[in-house]
């Protein structure tokens, strides 16, 4: 993330992204590397205040009055027929600035020729009342066609065999980990929440040349610097394994489930309570994982042995070079089938 804030072309991609002269694209970019605790000052609150009068704000305000076609996180997403207008509920100036700088990650990775879908424009709103500074963050991106959690679950691939739905997992994961090599190769970055509701299929005729070319990735608000790209294969696996395993075919399955199949060493900094209990030197996280001690009533711990934070915490740690997008996309592409 630092890379990105920091790169000599960034100032002119905050620019063209939002529509701003040199001075307060500036002024926009000293404030995104500040700590983000700090307001905007005086200078670059105006020019928040005078972009209310562009296209964008106003096209904004008038879908906002309808009726959202999809809820995510804090934003309202509207569907026009090329792009998608993402509108943020009132953010506190903190989860404003985050906001942006998804935006901006997600900008230098599509210049980069990253599969991520383009961000053509974006605002920033001022809806401050007299006792607390409130901002909008707007976007218009490309289109997708659906998430991959909607993919799976849809008609379409439900009409395939299970040779052509073990190609079409196999397709995405390569996708996935291509642009994970690049992330970290590139950009010094990693996703942070790999999930099937952050992959996305484009919304285009498959290409026969690059079926990859289908697959982008999204929401960059979990991203982290100098970390293994590793950890964004094993929670996505780990989703796959368990959350939609019936929706992978036997024969990918059990290889995805081998992976999740890792060295207790690869967790040496992951400190839970009750500990994880290893048997023979190895962690399966395909399987319901065992603890050394008493479990609380979560949900989670109950169907997986661990909860969803400890989740994140294991997938932010964890190193396991069978686990690299270089070393697994080896194992996984001896699946396709012609």
């Amino acid at each position: 993330m630092e890379t990105i804030l920091e790169a000599p072309e960034t100032l002119g991609t905050v620019r063209r992204l939002l529509g701003l002269t040199h001075k307060p694209a500036s002024l926009l970019l000293d404030y995104l590397r500040g700590t983000g605790d700090e307001e905007p000052n005086p200078e670059l609150l105006g020019e928040f205040l005078r972009s209310a009068r562009t296209k964008l704000s106003r096209l904004a305000l008038v879908r906002a009055e309808g009726k959202a076609d999809r809820h995510g996180g804090f934003k309202s997403v509207y569907f026009d027929d090329e792009r998608v207008l993402a509108v943020t509920k009132p953010l506190r100036s903190s989860t404003a600035r985050q906001a942006l700088i998804e935006l901006l990650v997600q900008c230098a990775m599509h210049e980069n020729g990253h599969a991520v879908p383009c961000v053509h424009t974006a605002h920033v709103r001022v809806c401050s009342t007299p006792t607390a500074g409130l901002y909008q963050v707007i976007s218009h991106a490309e289109r997708m066609k659906a998430t991959l959690a909607e993919y799976l679950s849809s008609g379409d691939y439900a009409a395939l065999d299970a040779r052509n739905k073990g190609n079409a997992i196999v397709v995405m994961l390569c996708a996935v980990c291509r642009t994970l090599v690049k992330l970290e190769a590139e950009l010094q970055i990693r996703h942070g929440d790999l999930k099937p509701d952050n992959i996305m299929q484009r919304d285009e005729a498959p290409s026969k040349k690059d079926p990859t070319r289908a697959w982008a990735l999204i929401d960059f608000g979990q991203v982290r610097s100098n970390a293994s790209v590793g950890g964004d294969l094993f929670f996505l696996l780990w989703w796959l394994v368990h959350v939609y395993a019936k929706h992978v075919p036997r024969k990918v399955l059990a290889v995805l489930a081998l992976a999740l199949d890792v060295p207790v060493s690869a967790l040496e900094s992951v400190s839970l309570n009750p500990p994880i209990v290893a048997k023979n030197g190895r962690v399966d996280f395909a399987s319901r994982v065992k603890r050394g001690g008493t479990l609380g009533d979560d949900s989670w711990l109950k169907l997986y042995g661990v909860t969803k934070t400890e989740l994140y915490s294991v997938q932010r740690a964890i190193k396991v070079p069978a686990l690299e997008p270089k070393q697994f996309v080896l194992a996984i592409r001896r699946l396709y089938r012609q």
